[in-house]
Formats: structure tokens, sequence, C-alpha cells
């Protein structure tokens, strides 16, 4: 549980990779665009232009993770073949629903607490208890997934090396 807790502030970093092929570019997006059959299935965009993967379980595929890190980059060439560059980050969208969500049950905890004020105890407990729940149910929910995502990040990360170290 304390792990959970210190690890939310950096759930809303993105977070880089470099990962450096001794193939060109064209043979680095074909090397992508094949999918093994692995624990996990890498499912994305892969183009000369623009990188966009994300690692699932396959029998994940039905119910969807939306706090799964997403690798957004791009192949650059360099001298001794290519590099692909990027970062893992949650969506845009989750970002803005779990804030949105964050600051409405922070709301919904600060109206509560003002009407208790000079309550008495069973109606505070009757105006905050919903809150609270709310917001912890909610926290773990996020992140136990959020962790789940980091795993498929991990799988992502080792993946791509071994994919673009092949020549």
């Amino acid at each position: 549980m304390q792990e959970l807790i210190a690890a939310w502030p950096d759930l809303w970093k993105a977070r880089p990779i470099s990962v450096r092929s001794p193939l060109p570019p064209e043979a680095v997006v074909a090397h992508l665009d094949k999918v093994e059959d692995d624990e996990r299935v890498v499912v994305g965009h892969v183009s000369l232009v623009r990188v966009r993967l994300l690692a699932q379980r396959p029998s994940r595929r039905v119910l969807r993770n939306p706090w799964r890190p997403v690798l957004r980059g791009r192949i650059v060439p360099t001298p001794g073949g290519s590099r692909l560059v990027g970062s893992f980050a949650w969506l845009s969208g989750v970002r803005v629903a779990t804030a949105a969500w964050l600051v409405a049950v922070l709301a919904f905890l600060a109206v509560g607490f003002a009407t208790a004020v000079g309550q008495s105890l069973g109606t505070v407990l009757v105006l905050i208890t919903p809150g609270i729940v709310l917001a912890a149910a909610g926290l773990l929910l996020i992140g136990f997934a959020a962790r789940a995502g980091r795993r498929d990040e991990t799988f992502l990360r080792e993946w791509l090396r071994r994919r673009l170290s092949a020549s």
C-alpha cells in the first residue's frame, strides 16, 4: 500500500526511452511491425515518422486498462544505424480524466467537511464517509491499474531492446 501511495506523483511523469539499433530506420520499422506471440501482445502504429506502441496481455484484450503507459516516439537515423527515441506516459485523456476525478473527490470532501462543522459526530460521519470511501477506492483502483501498466511498460522496454538489437 505504501509503495502505491509513494508512486502516485511518478505516475504523472513521462519516462524517456532511447534504444540504439544497428539497423537502418526502414529495417527498424519492419522489425517492430511484426508482432511475436509472447506473454504480452504489442500493438500500435510504427512508421518512419511516428511510433506509438503499448503492450497488453492477450487475455486482457477485452478488458482495457486506461492507465497503461503508451510509448510515443520516433525513429531517428544515426551514423551506425538508428535510434528509437520517445517516452512512456498515460494518454492525455486519461491524465485529464484522472485529474478531474481527483478534483471532484476533493471538492466532495471539502463540501462534506464544511457542512459538517458544528454538527454531531453521527452527522459528520454520514457526510464525510462516502467521500473517503470514494477517494480510497479510486486511489486504489488507479494505483493497482497503474502498477499493472508499469509491468507492461517494463515488458515493452525489454521487447524493444531485443527486437532492435536483432540483425
